[in-house]
């Protein structure tokens, strides 16, 4: 038979892209602290979620936070949970935060503000992206205090062959293969 759509997309574990995403980040963002918490991990958190558009989407919205922190110093929290049915991305920072009369536009398309080249697509996007996959996607902010984004997607199941760890004695090197990309990143 014809496989759902679904099936011909790969899965992957959301964890390790945004542990590989992080740490990408960390290397640019200077005296901002950027940390990464993941609940549940070892159970694995999958999705269909097109690899590409996910991590470009987070990355977008890290760099939103990364340049609302003005003064140089600051916090962000990337947080990675999830239930049975779910799983949810919490990207919370220190920065500028943004003005209520904002707040209600930055899911628009083309509304930018405080950014000297913003095209005002990030978030439009992360929307719809978001959205096409029967997620939420939602944004609280405090002028001054910072900005909370939180993410909530439907949880793919997870494959057969996941397993959270491996235990290895003493040997001298071991080898890895694997043609699934975003393992050997």
């Amino acid at each position: 038979g014809i496989l759902p759509k679904d099936e011909m997309k790969s899965k992957y574990d959301v964890g390790l892209m945004i542990k590989s995403l992080v740490a990408e980040k960390k290397l640019i963002s200077k005296d901002i602290e950027i940390s990464l918490a993941i609940e549940n991990e070892k159970d694995g958190i999958y999705t269909f979620i097109s690899c590409s558009e996910f991590r470009q989407m987070l990355s977008n919205i890290i760099d939103n936070s990364l340049q609302s922190i003005k003064e140089g110093f600051g916090i962000i929290e990337v947080t990675l949970a999830s239930d049975e049915a779910s799983f949810s991305i919490d990207i919370k920072d220190s920065g500028c935060g943004i003005s209520e009369a904002h707040l209600s536009k930055v899911f628009e398309k083309h509304f930018t503000f405080g950014k000297k080249d913003g095209t005002g697509l990030g978030l439009y996007m992360a929307k719809k992206l978001v959205e096409s996959h029967h997620g939420n996607i939602e944004i609280t902010s405090r002028l001054g205090e910072g900005t909370s984004l939180s993410i909530i997607l439907p949880r793919a199941e997870t494959p057969s062959w996941h397993i959270s760890s491996i235990f290895t004695n003493d040997y001298d090197s071991i080898v890895l293969c694997d043609d699934q990309a975003s393992i050997l990143s």
